[in-house]
């Protein structure tokens, strides 16, 4: 197994920084196609994160195509070929696993409803204020592209997106629908991230992100829950137009 460098890791967003090294060691050849990576217990003595964690990370990488895990054998780094990366592979892809994303969404919309109401019922001022840095962020990020999208990173868009979601789950108190959402938002964040090699509707997908927020800081429960369902509903939409119409 070949020996590489990583580096302990804050225990904020421990997994999103675990996927973006392990990322960074594939995409720049320090671990090469059918490379081995350390088991679960090494990587998770290496970064300094518990195991957990260490496996959202890798079902993301997975998901990106970019790691195959065998059942009993390890982890091994795949082809490049078989990565997404245009928008051709990201129709395929979709096509592939649409049935089941929608029925992810439709758990989705129903967990994160609980959980935005629960938010808007008594937001306090550390949720709103990480809500509207997350969103920041995004337009500073976004606009820095300008009208080339082909220059965006689209992955940072989509984790971004992931921690918006997560940060309202963590806040709304429901720690089981947290955990939930902690285990199915990681692996989503690549099919949001197709959904927008597809379909870069980036200004729709703010918009719905600001009314949300609103909602949230006007304590409107009703309408928090209207949005963010109506917000996983358009994305649905999305992925079934691309089935039928591609």
């Amino acid at each position: 197994m070949k020996k590489v460098k990583l580096s302990k890791v804050n225990r904020v967003r421990s997994f999103e920084q675990a996927v973006d090294q392990i990322r960074s060691l594939i995409e720049n050849g320090d671990l090469s196609t059918n490379d081995r990576l350390p088991t679960e217990v090494e990587l998770s003595e290496q970064l300094n994160i518990g195991r957990s964690s260490i496996r959202e990370a890798l079902r993301v990488l997975e998901t990106e195509g970019m790691i195959d895990v065998r059942q009993g054998a390890g982890t091994f780094v795949t082809p490049r070929s078989e990565w997404v990366s245009s928008r051709s592979e990201a129709v395929s892809w979709l096509k592939q696993r649409g049935e089941s994303l929608i029925q992810l969404l439709q758990v989705r919309e129903w967990l994160e409803g609980l959980c935005v109401e629960l938010v808007a019922a008594s937001p306090s001022p550390e949720v709103i204020e990480k809500l509207t840095q997350i969103l920041n962020e995004m337009s500073e990020f976004i606009g820095e592209a300008g009208d080339d999208y082909s220059k965006l990173d689209l992955g940072k868009v989509a984790d971004l997106n992931t921690r918006f979601h997560l940060t309202i789950s963590y806040h709304s108190g429901n720690m089981i629908a947290h955990e939930i959402l902690s285990h199915i938002l990681p692996a989503f964040s690549e099919s949001n991230k197709v959904v927008l090699y597809t379909n870069t509707r980036l200004e729709l997908q703010a918009s719905e992100h600001h009314e949300i927020l609103q909602a949230i800081i006007d304590a409107d429960k009703a309408k928090a829950v209207k949005c963010l369902r109506a917000h996983i509903s358009r994305v649905s939409h999305e992925i079934q137009d691309i089935q039928v119409s591609e």
